[in-house]
């Protein structure tokens, strides 16, 4: 277990040893198409998350722009290119993975906590799924996958910790800075008021 903990490839050591080293190579290309095709979710998603914060005045209104041609929201898929591209500038593999899998978890974590809230504040609202299995009118399977994506948050690396906390905290900052512009209910959409 030790050979293993110190491995860059574990499975594909495992693999090795178990099926030889043309088994190896196939889980290789396997874990390379499987990475290419998480990164392309991830771009994709992003991009769309951006697309759908700025069009709800989150985020600066210009990123929810609508290409004409392709109707794909493009300022939005360049922003998500040169934030992927500066990570993957950073050049270390593991702590782009861990900033990735940081996002991913924090994103977790809030569909979690927004289902306790939700059952919470709004208890006999009709929905069109509720989540089962109920413990003193509490929803067991969010608190089980919140206790979850708190116990992977903690296996992350500190670097990757101290930026997600950074990168959360800004984001913060910056919606709330941004609170002060967005047009208020009342107000044309093409104007500006301080709230």
């Amino acid at each position: 277990w030790e050979a293993l903990a110190a491995s860059d490839a574990p499975l594909a050591d495992v693999t090795a040893r178990a099926l030889g080293a043309r088994a190896a190579d196939a889980v290789a290309v396997v874990a390379l198409f499987s990475t290419g095709n998480t990164m392309l979710l991830l771009l994709v998603t992003s991009s769309r998350l951006i697309y759908g914060m700025a069009s709800t005045d989150a985020l600066p209104r210009l990123l929810a722009w609508i290409h004409p041609g392709v109707r794909t929201p493009a300022r939005a898929i360049v922003l998500s290119l040169f934030l992927a591209a500066a990570f993957t500038l950073s050049g270390d593999l593991s702590f782009v993975a861990g900033a990735t899998n940081f996002a991913v978890f924090v994103g977790f974590g809030a569909i979690a906590v927004s289902v306790l809230l939700l059952r919470r504040s709004m208890p006999d609202e009709r929905r069109p799924f509720r989540a089962p299995f109920q413990l003193l009118g509490v929803p067991v399977i969010p608190v089980a996958a919140l206790l979850l994506t708190l116990l992977l948050l903690a296996n992350l690396a500190p670097e990757v910790l101290l930026l997600g906390a950074f990168l959360f905290v800004s984001g913060i900052v910056a919606m709330e800075a941004l609170a002060l512009w967005r047009p208020d209910a009342t107000t044309n959409r093409g104007e500006r008021s301080p709230r």
